[in-house]
């Protein structure tokens, strides 16, 4: 039972909202480790990306490109602009806005870009792509939006070395093949465990969220709704007849899915728990965001 538990990733990250719900007594003690877990969880992430799919250059320029353009332009464009028509600009919860769409794409795209049939090769290297440019694009978009006497740009470097460029370094050891095959057969378990570790933390430490600012708690989610749900379906709606249905299934991956990880821990070290709480909610909904496509997926296979 406890083995079954471990190795779902819905499970665990359901017991870890609710976990940091009702139970949030060892959030605090966690807290701490939250950027270690999850330099440990971007590690085995990028594992799964080879360099293989990225040859020849000239094939790829163009999904690179539309990976940042996606998940970096269009998205986070439309997220603050939602976000501003719910809160002030110069509030913390903006900030913790700005933070998401700072962040690069979650490596949740590559494995649900095979789950629904998606095309895994323009998902692979849309997300290398975005990745690559958020060593550049998150702290440029955080100093613009917060302003450089709002944050500590070394600390800020020291956060983009280490969960990003040092992690992708190490993924090209772990992908040695000596390693690969024990690798591959731990990466899901680590990852899940490590993100859920990590969104307990979170939702623990703002745990007041969920039960005395209900207003608030409405208002974030009516802006993740808007910006993913109805962004991804306008996405499907425009392409569905100018692309190819795989394409457009991994369009709409890399349009949606954030980093939440990533985007939680940064709030926390850059800012305070506040700021982090619209990336703990969104932790949950890009859950839900999954698994709405997998439904959609699976009826457009019965129906047939």
């Amino acid at each position: 039972m406890i083995k079954r538990i471990i190795t779902n990733k819905n499970t665990l990250l359901i017991l870890s909202v609710f976990g940091g719900i009702f139970l949030p007594h060892f959030a605090d003690i966690l807290a701490p480790f939250t950027f270690w877990f999850l330099a440990i969880v971007m590690t085995f992430s990028l594992s799964g990306l080879s360099f293989r799919s990225l040859f020849p250059l000239k094939t790829v320029i163009k999904p690179m490109l539309m990976g940042v353009f996606l998940n970096y332009l269009i998205f986070g464009v439309f997220l603050l602009l939602v976000a501003s028509l719910f809160f002030d600009v110069k509030s913390e919860l903006f900030i913790g806005f700005v933070i998401i769409a700072a962040t690069p794409p979650g490596v949740a795209i590559i494995p649900f870009s095979v789950k629904l049939n998606g095309d895994l090769n323009y998902s692979i290297v849309g997300v290398f792509g975005a990745f690559l440019a958020s060593i550049v694009l998150t702290p440029t978009i955080i100093e613009l939006f917060v302003g450089e006497g709002g944050v500590d740009s070394m600390r800020l470097l020291k956060i983009m070395m280490l969960l990003i460029v040092l992690p992708f370094g190490l993924s090209r050891i772990l992908r040695q093949k000596q390693f690969l095959k024990t690798v591959e057969k731990t990466r899901g378990h680590i990852i899940d465990i490590g993100f859920a570790l990590i969104i307990y933390a979170s939702v623990g430490i703002n745990n007041h969220v969920f039960f005395n600012d209900f207003s608030l708690l409405l208002k974030i989610n009516l802006v993740f709704f808007i910006v993913m749900f109805l962004g991804s379906y306008i996405f499907k709606f425009v392409l569905n007849n100018k692309m190819p249905k795989e394409k457009v299934i991994s369009t709409r991956l890399l349009f949606a899915i954030k980093s939440s990880g990533f985007a939680v821990v940064t709030a926390m070290e850059l800012f305070g728990e506040k700021v982090a709480i619209p990336a703990t909610v969104m932790s949950v909904l890009v859950l839900v965001y999954l698994l709405v496509l997998v439904f959609e997926g699976n009826l457009k296979r019965n129906a047939k």
